[in-house]
């Protein structure tokens, strides 16, 4: 039996802030290698950057409820606009936790309190 993806996806009525969960019981994970796993995903965001100025607001792994979270936070430069990015990682079940947040910077002091406070209110 092949096990699938499930994906939460959340937009705003101007489809401009975006938020997406994932649950891939098909990548591994442990709680202990998820710090491992934030290193590797810094590396991805600055090469998704193509060249542009990143600003990092964040680069940690937290402890929230027992369990790490991995927490890379930052403002993206691109042609089309800044954009404002938290990107979250855990594991659940053994498997990877993806947490994916974006909306465009000029409106990151309405959103970044809401999505700190979502991360630290996870219960796994």
């Amino acid at each position: 039996m092949r096990h699938r993806t499930r994906s939460l996806f959340f937009t705003d009525s101007s489809q401009k802030v975006k938020l997406e969960i994932q649950h891939d019981p098909e990548q591994l994970v442990t709680d202990a290698g998820i710090d491992e796993g934030r290193i590797k995903m810094k590396g991805i965001l600055e090469q998704d950057s193509e060249g542009e100025k990143l600003e990092w607001l964040k680069d940690e792994t937290l402890l929230v409820h027992g369990k790490h979270i991995a927490v890379n936070e930052v403002i993206m430069s691109s042609q089309k606009g800044n954009t404002y990015r938290l990107v979250g990682w855990a594991e659940l079940n053994g498997a990877l936790l993806e947490i994916q947040f974006s909306a465009p910077a000029n409106e990151q002091g309405e959103w970044q309190k809401a999505v700190h406070e979502m991360i630290e209110s996870i219960q796994m």
